[in-house]
Parts: C-alpha cells; sequence; structure tokens
C-alpha cells in the first residue's frame, strides 16, 4: 500500500474516504465512478480496477516464491 499510497493499510485508504465498509455488500455499493476518482486522487493507480490487478498480481507473486 505504502508504495502507491500515503496509507498503511487499505482499511486506512477507505477510513481516509469516510468509506465504512464492514462487509462485501458495502464495499459493492460504492459507485464505480465515485470510488475510481478516490482512487485517482489518493493513488498513483487510474482507477480502481487497475489497483485491484496490482495488488493481485503481487499477491500471487508473494505465493510463489
Amino acid at each position: 500500500m505504502n508504495q502507491h499510497t500515503n496509507f498503511d493499510s487499505f482499511d486506512e485508504l477507505l477510513a481516509f474516504g469516510n468509506y465504512i465498509v464492514n462487509s462485501e455488500e458495502d464495499f459493492l455499493a460504492i459507485p464505480d465512478n465515485e470510488f475510481d476518482l478516490f482512487i485517482v486522487k489518493n493513488t498513483d493507480f487510474p482507477d480502481w480496477q487497475t489497483m485491484l490487478d496490482s495488488a493481485y498480481s503481487k499477491y500471487l507473486e508473494s505465493c510463489l516464491r
């Protein structure tokens, strides 16, 4: 997280955006366009999907080591 943001965790990023996420439903209720804009403003990613893809790729790399 702190390679691409000013936050130590995804929870910290969400809290900064005043997003209250306690379930998958809470997260899915966030409008896509709104969250993409938030990601652009607070990370070095162009959108949420790119951030998610990057995190998934790094996770897989760590599992394969």
